[in-house]
């Protein structure tokens, strides 16, 4: 039933890939499905519904190609008589894969063949994965491959993005972007390797020295990203979060017996994990709680319990004769002291984001509040997420708009100061501080401070 489930739930996956334009999201999502197969003594059982449900979402995306005001979300008419149409499309598709991938589960049962295909993948799967041979050819392949196509790819990459938003990325080899994102991350370590240049930094440093009028938040690399911003404790963190995780779990997939449950449990693990460290490698997909959530969950799972080899089973690795584990276990005391310090750290991080956390949803309130005029309530909420966050400029410039809305450019004037004050390099700061000064009628200062602005963003300047 499970399986069943989740082979409907497949169509809607890859009809949303189609939908996002996302090669990355496609790689990552190729990427997991094969490390799933490759790790699990299961892997002739999930085929069957693995083509089921790919096929599927394949005949809703030919589908979607056929209408165009659907696929790029027109606010029209005939948008929303094609969304009708999807909608009733995909509910079919996912009822027709439902029952093929019953009918698929039920043949699959009274089958002697597939139990012999089941028996000849179990062997397979306890002798490759500890033939590492494989994996070094299969990198040597790669790397060929990289060094023949690697200089006309990377001189596609690094090409400008079309500024047409409505031009079919999927079928272009540039990177976004995502190079000149890359490269002015790079360049804020540069500038800064020890410390980066702050949390959320790399925003003001993009603005001041990006390369494209693009404005961007994120370096699009949850390794870059770091890095640009924490130096280079903030990469080391990461890459040990992600180290670990690979590192304990390619151990325990070698360690496990393909028969037994724990081995299927880190299989699917690892496909998590491998789909979620990719797309996050090129993507800002860590911000957004529905995609890495999971990831850290199978993080969890391949260095928890949930897949330990039980040890009284003395279940041997597949590199060499060491029982399970060779070294005796801490103890008790030493246990109890590295959760204390996990759950310190970990409960030091939970409060950083829930200051974050509240003090946008007091921005959103104000933001809200303004929007339907009422000037009192947005600088309640305004002046909430001011005291909650007192070292930024954001709830200040929200203060400045308030009052700018209510008539008062002078009050409005006072928070920006304490903006810039808070944020020196953000031109956005100065450029709103140049048109509160130029209705002030203080021509000379608003030039000066245009002027400034301009400066922190010579890309906007050009």
């Amino acid at each position: 039933l499970g399986r069943v489930l989740a082979t409907a739930a497949l169509p809607l996956a890859v009809l949303t890939l189609y939908l996002t334009d996302s090669r990355g999201g496609a790689i990552a999502a190729a990427a997991g499905v094969a490390a799933l197969l490759v790790s699990t003594p299961k892997r002739v059982t999930l085929l069957a519904p693995l083509g089921i449900g790919v096929a599927g979402g394949l005949a809703l995306a030919g589908l979607a190609s056929t209408r165009r005001a659907f696929s790029f979300g027109a606010p029209t008419s005939a948008g929303d008589q094609e969304g009708l149409e999807m909608l009733a499309a995909t509910l079919v598709v996912i009822l027709i894969v439902a029952a093929l991938s019953l009918l698929a589960e039920r043949r699959s049962r009274r089958s002697a063949a597939v139990e012999q295909w089941r028996a000849l993948t179990r062997r397979l799967s306890s002798w490759l994965p500890a033939r590492s041979w494989l994996v070094a050819a299969a990198a040597a392949a790669a790397l060929v491959a990289g060094v023949l196509a690697g200089p006309a790819l990377l001189d596609d990459f690094k090409e400008v993005p079309p500024e047409d938003p409505l031009t079919d990325s999927v079928s272009l080899a540039n990177g976004s972007g995502r190079y000149q994102f890359w490269d002015a991350g790079l360049d804020a370590f540069t500038s800064a390797p020890l410390q980066g240049v702050g949390a959320s930094g790399f925003s003001g440093w993009w603005n001041r020295n990006g390369s494209l009028s693009t404005p961007v938040r994120d370096a699009h690399s949850v390794f870059v990203e770091p890095l640009a911003e924490l130096g280079v404790a903030g990469l080391g963190l990461t890459v040990v979060f992600f180290g670990v995780a690979v590192g304990v779990g390619w151990r325990r997939l070698r360690a496990l017996r393909p028969e037994t449950r724990r081995r299927s449990d880190a299989a699917a693990a690892a496909g998590i994990l491998v789909a979620g460290l990719l797309v996050a490698a090129v993507d800002w997909t860590w911000e957004l709680p529905g995609v890495f959530v999971p990831t850290m969950v199978a993080a969890a799972l391949l260095t928890g319990a949930a897949t330990e080899p039980r040890r009284d089973q003395g279940r041997r690795l597949a590199s060499g004769p060491e029982q399970l584990p060779s070294a005796r276990p801490p103890s008790a005391a030493a246990r109890r002291w590295l959760a204390g310090v996990v759950g310190a750290l970990g409960a030091a991080a939970i409060f950083a984001a829930g200051v974050l956390l509240v003090a946008e949803l007091e921005l959103g309130a104000s933001r809200a509040a303004l929007e339907r005029g009422d000037t009192t309530a947005a600088a309640r909420h305004a002046r909430d997420a001011a005291t909650i966050e007192p070292w930024a400029a954001e709830p200040r410039l929200q203060l400045a708009a308030v009052e700018e809305f209510a008539g008062n450019p002078r009050a409005a004037r006072r928070w920006l100061e304490d903006a810039v004050a808070r944020a020196p390099f953000d031109p956005e700061v100065w450029r709103q501080l140049s048109l509160v000064s130029a209705q002030l009628g203080d021509s000379g200062r608003a030039l000066e401070e245009a002027v400034r602005a301009a400066s922190l963003s010579p890309t906007r300047r050009r």
